[in-house]
């Protein structure tokens, strides 16, 4: 399955270390592989300008078919099972 992390993969190495130092994207990185691909067709990342280094935080937005993701019946492969039984998540569905 690709995840979301498979895109951020594609994008690291145009990615300015002062925007996102390594430690800090990989936390990102670590959260996007929960998330598959399919989930949507655009995200972006919000970089901390200044202050100490943090992990940029990752905005996806879901439209549509993808929807069906979130709830387990949509195109693709659904949240991990990991994910999907999150107590955070179970409150959310």
């Amino acid at each position: 399955m690709l995840t979301l992390a498979d895109t951020l993969n594609v994008l690291a190495p145009r990615l300015p270390a002062a925007l996102a130092p390594e430690p800090a994207y990989a936390a990102t990185r670590a959260a996007a592989a929960r998330l598959p691909a399919a989930l949507t067709e655009s995200a972006y990342l919000e970089c901390r300008l200044g202050g100490a280094p943090a992990p940029p935080d990752l905005i996806v937005e879901v439209r549509g078919a993808a929807r069906g993701v979130l709830a387990g019946n949509g195109p693709g492969p659904g949240l991990s099972p990991a994910l999907a039984a999150h107590p955070v998540w179970e409150r959310v569905a």
